[in-house]
């Protein structure tokens, strides 16, 4: 544990070529540890004991987010590497989360999720641009993605996530990555209540799912299926029916005004129909 605190301290340097190639090596390091193939020769993950396998993952969770300390303090030069940087460690957040998750606990969970809301909330509540707009896309379809496969129930961590995302409302890509969320989960819905079957990128993932068209329909009850932005970028969950009318609820109530009453889709297509205007 204490070789990751000396390789995290690496974050805060002030970036020049040489210290570029510092903070390339540790963030090699670090995805190397948790099996993501780097340009580096592979290095040996940790010998973790079983019992510190949670505390390994949290520290690593936490160690990376150091990254996103010195955002915006670079000069113009380096101010693109080290948003290269961060999406890079979002990328690391993404694998944890879609590839690790059946060894989270529910403590590493919200621990993953409260860390993935507090970065997507410096990229996506401002007025940055370019990589930061990406990386701010990335964030939210991983939190969306990552409380589903989680399965995490937790009132406190929902309010929290809404009383970010109410100021999240200017970021196109934000709104439509909710709205895929939504919709994939009436999909479900829909299927499950009334056995209508789903359409659009649902029909691409059948082979995926099943293969066969015999187990189209018995299938679609059991997978939540997100469409990307293109016909390859779905993503298939597997969602219990006790969680689908809960998550479906959450999901759709996410944002909310000053006065805390619930917003429906209508009132989020009127408060952002300028950005889809050309």
């Amino acid at each position: 544990m204490f070789a990751m605190e000396v390789l995290a301290s690496s974050f805060s340097l002030s970036l020049n070529e040489r210290t570029c190639l510092i903070v390339e090596n540790t963030i090699s390091i670090f995805k190397s540890w948790l099996g993501i193939p780097t340009r580096l020769p592979k290095i040996p993950s940790p010998c973790i004991p079983k019992a510190l396998t949670q505390t390994f993952l949290q520290k690593t969770i936490l160690h990376l987010r150091l990254v996103f300390s010195r955002l915006g303090t670079h000069s113009r030069v380096y101010a693109e590497r080290h948003n290269l940087y961060c999406r890079e460690v979002v990328g690391i957040y993404c694998f944890v989360g879609s590839e690790l998750g059946d060894l989270l606990s529910e403590e590493t969970w919200k621990m993953l999720l409260k860390v993935e809301i507090e970065v997507a909330n410096i990229f996506l509540q401002g007025a940055l641009s370019g990589t930061c707009e990406e990386i701010g896309q990335m964030l939210m379809s991983g939190i969306l993605e990552h409380w589903l496969r989680s399965g995490l129930q937790n009132p406190e961590l929902l309010s929290y996530f809404s009383l970010h995302a109410r100021n999240w409302l200017h970021r196109k890509s934000a709104v439509e990555t909710w709205a895929r969320f939504c919709c994939g989960l009436s999909r479900r819905l829909l299927t499950v209540i009334y056995e209508v079957p789903w359409m659009g990128q649902g029909e691409v993932a059948e082979a995926d799912i099943s293969g066969t068209n015999e187990n189209f329909l018995k299938n679609q009850k059991e997978y939540v299926v997100v469409d990307g932005l293109k016909n390859t970028d779905y993503k298939v969950f597997s969602l219990p029916n006790d969680l689908l009318a809960y998550f479906w609820i959450e999901f759709m109530f996410l944002f909310k005004d000053k006065t805390g009453s619930e917003l429906s889709l209508i009132h989020i297509y009127e408060h952002t129909r300028p950005l889809y205007i050309s």
